[in-house]
């Protein structure tokens, strides 16, 4: 995502259902399948619980003066003032952000490995447990 060159907010971009990428840079990028073509990817605005995240993350990307049109990664890491830079987030920095979510939530991870990986790896599970039913 940190390589998106087209975010399309859908049907609105005030009030999206859905958020539409397209990613020019991608790990599989030299497979014969993808040769040279762009990687689409559609996420629901509405995912694990009823609330509208997309237009919250724009709302807030705005906010913090990192809006999608001035070419900062999609989720630009922090300076000491937290401010947004061109340096994308690192998947260590978004580990501890999440632990600390939890934290603030008094949820008590305990010994268990949460990283920005387990969100993934959730989201694929919960598609896979989905089509099984």
């Amino acid at each position: 995502m940190q390589h998106t060159s087209l975010l399309l907010a859908d049907p609105d971009p005030n009030m999206p259902e859905f958020l539409e990428l397209s990613i020019s840079n991608y790990k599989t990028k030299a497979a014969n399948a993808w040769l040279g073509g762009l990687l689409s990817v559609v996420a629901p605005a509405f995912g694990a619980t009823f609330e509208d995240w997309a237009s919250v993350w724009l709302s807030v990307r705005d906010a913090v003066g990192a809006p999608l049109s001035d070419g900062l990664p999609r989720t630009p890491a922090p300076d000491m003032a937290g401010d947004p830079t061109k340096r994308p987030i690192s998947t260590r920095e978004v580990s501890g952000w999440i632990k600390l979510l939890l934290n603030r939530r008094c949820i008590d991870v305990g010994e268990r490995s949460v990283s920005s990986h387990s969100a993934k790896a959730t989201t694929l599970s919960y598609l896979a447990k989905h089509e099984q039913t």
